[in-house]
Parts: C-alpha cells; structure tokens; sequence
C-alpha cells in the first residue's frame, strides 16, 4: 500500500524537481516513487504531473547505475545550410561585385531590385518552388 504524502512534501518534492535536469531530475522523480510505494507512480502522475514514462526511465538508470543521454542538440529544426548547402556560396555571389569599403563601417552593400530579384529566382530553381506574386493569396 502506498505511503501517504502531506501537502509539505508534495510541495518539497515540486520545488526540488524544478531545480533538478536530466537524469538527476529522474532519478530524483524515481526515489520519491520508490519512497511512496504501491501505487506511487500513479500518484506522482495524478498529484505531481510526473510522467510514468520518465519515472520508468528513472527506475531503470537507478538500478543499472548508467545515465540516459538527453541528446537534445538532435532535435528541433536543421539550420538552413543542411537545406541549401550551397547557399551561402549564393548569396557571397549575388553580394561581393556590390559591396564596397565605406570610410565608417566595415562593408557596405547596396541591393536593390536586380539583386533581389537575382537571389530569388536562383533560390527558387534550387528549391524548385514557384514564384510568389502579389496577387497570389
């Protein structure tokens, strides 16, 4: 039978899982868990919005004494230059024969329309996308 948690340790146990990361914090959501008992799991899903599937992964470096690897730099989006390998090869094409030295800054580059419109239409045959106008909504 699980053990029965006050309202001091549900807050203890909430304001320790938010300064902990990665498997620390898994660990540490796996002890309180083990320390509950019977049922602990489903408690800390109900009380404590802790997901099983962590818990679980918790229990498991626990018991095994090896850490999970979070490999968060994995995920999310892929820079543009995985896309278009050669784009910024592109753009250096399209901005170099305009640019110039001015007397207080670095570089200055004046682009006007022709640019524009260069840079777009090479974009668009390596993308294979269709032009957009204005009228197109």
């Amino acid at each position: 039978m699980m053990n029965t948690a006050t309202e001091e340790s549900v807050f203890l146990w909430k304001a320790t899982d938010s300064e902990l990361r990665g498997a620390a914090r898994r660990k540490f959501r796996a002890g309180v868990v083990r320390t509950l008992g019977w049922g602990g799991q489903v408690f800390a899903r109900s009380t404590l919005g802790w997901s099983r599937e962590t818990i679980r992964k918790g229990e498991q470096e626990l018991a095994t004494g090896i850490d999970y690897q979070d490999n968060f730099h994995l995920r999310g989006r892929k820079c543009s230059e995985h896309h278009l390998p050669e784009l910024l090869n592109d753009l250096k094409a399209i901005v170099e024969p305009r640019s110039h030295f001015q007397e207080h800054s670095n570089l200055y580059t004046a682009i006007g329309g022709g640019g524009q419109e260069k840079a777009e239409r090479k974009l668009r045959l390596q993308t294979h996308k269709p032009a957009l106008h204005a009228d197109d909504s």
